[in-house]
């Protein structure tokens, strides 16, 4: 789903910006990466705003060893003349949070003072959120840093920020960063999970079935779709350009799940976004996916388009849908977008396949869609 993430969000980001990139059609392997909902199974969601001027210059997930076995992790980095700002979240085992989470923060601590090269600065535990946290100041080697770390269970959460100038620590690019953590509590619009075959949303309080052969696709296989799509991105306007690139992070994907083997490159695609509607004027489902019509007809290099309006009725829910063709020498496929409103949200439903017979599979899937 590449170009699908390209696709969907102006105003609130077109959703066809946002989900463009379905259409690349690359069979990946995700190796030894673990799935995204391993991330999304904390009662806390945990917020923190990267400074203006930071630019993203790394994202990687995988498996860290330990003495409890392998956990999952990822992180992500940004820099800004010369200073660097870096986050990651461990899912830690059940054992360790039973024998080892109470004494985080001093082993932490303890493994700092055995570093003959790191000095102590400052220390402080803190609660954010209802969450214990821990902040270190250090200066290690040439680079002052930053570290705080919280525990939001089954999370170890970790946010650094590193200079090479100690003044830069309290500075307003850093303090705004550790200003601007917040947890809360209680269901997220993450809060869901795949069992027995049915993915279920506590939040907007839906489910929908999916097949034995798909799996959730990691940021590593999206990544890889993206790049698939660079030379269709190059062709287009500044404007739409800037959009296009920006369009995957716009909106929160709430799942994005394809086949384990994609053997025929079809580029198949199934994900759930949500636009929160909070703070801008009220907009319908139609005028959402208009949007996106709209978009499309400024896009250079490809025929086809969207085809009418219809309604989608499921239990509990009305989606408002629309199908898309595109064709053209760097993108590829066919796409439906069903958007219904809930809970203050756009919920889009967003499927896509590189080949018309393989789209039609993938709809069937909303014939499973319930909502309480």
């Amino acid at each position: 789903m590449a170009v699908a993430h390209l696709i969907l969000v102006r105003f609130i980001s077109p959703l066809i910006i946002i989900t463009l990139l379905a259409f690349a059609s690359v069979a990946v392997s995700a190796g030894d990466k673990p799935p995204a909902e391993v991330f999304l199974q904390s009662q806390f969601a945990f917020t923190v705003k990267i400074p203006s001027g930071f630019k993203q210059t790394a994202s990687n997930t995988g498996y860290f060893p330990t003495p409890m076995g392998n956990v999952p992790y990822e992180e992500k980095a940004w820099e800004s003349k010369g200073d660097t700002i870096s986050t990651k979240v461990t899912v830690m085992p059940e054992a360790w949070w039973r024998t080892r989470a109470g004494g985080a923060f001093a082993e932490f601590r303890d493994s700092i003072a055995r570093d003959p090269h790191a000095g102590l600065i400052s220390q402080r535990e803190y609660i954010v959120g209802g969450c214990r946290a821990y902040s270190l100041v250090l200066a290690l080697s040439s680079q002052f840093q930053r570290i705080d770390q919280v525990l939001t269970k089954p999370d170890l959460r970790v946010v650094m920020y590193l200079s090479p100038q100690q003044a830069a620590l309290s500075a307003p690019a850093c303090s705004s960063l550790f200003e601007g953590i917040s947890i809360s509590s209680g269901p997220q619009i993450t809060s869901g999970s795949i069992e027995n075959g049915r993915y279920t949303n506590s939040f907007f309080r839906f489910s929908v079935l999916i097949p034995a052969d798909w799996k959730s696709m990691s940021e590593e296989e999206y990544a890889e779709r993206l790049g698939r799509v660079q030379k269709f991105v190059n062709k287009q306007n500044s404007r739409i350009k800037e959009d296009l690139i920006a369009g995957p992070t716009a909106i929160p994907v709430i799942l994005r799940v394809s086949p384990k083997n994609d053997l025929k490159c079809e580029a198949r695609t199934f994900s759930i976004l949500a636009q929160d509607l909070s703070g801008h004027a009220p907009i319908s489902p139609e005028e959402y996916l208009n949007q996106s019509k709209e978009e499309y007809s400024q896009f250079q290099g490809v025929s086809g388009g969207f085809a009418p309006f219809y309604h989608i009725q499921c239990p509990g829910a009305d989606l408002t849908a629309c199908d898309l063709t595109m064709h053209g020498n760097s993108v590829e496929g066919y796409m439906t977008f069903a958007v219904t409103s809930r809970q203050g949200y756009l919920l889009s439903f967003v499927l896509a396949a590189r080949t018309s017979a393989a789209h039609k599979r993938v709809k069937e899937m909303l014939n499973t869609l319930t909502f309480q």
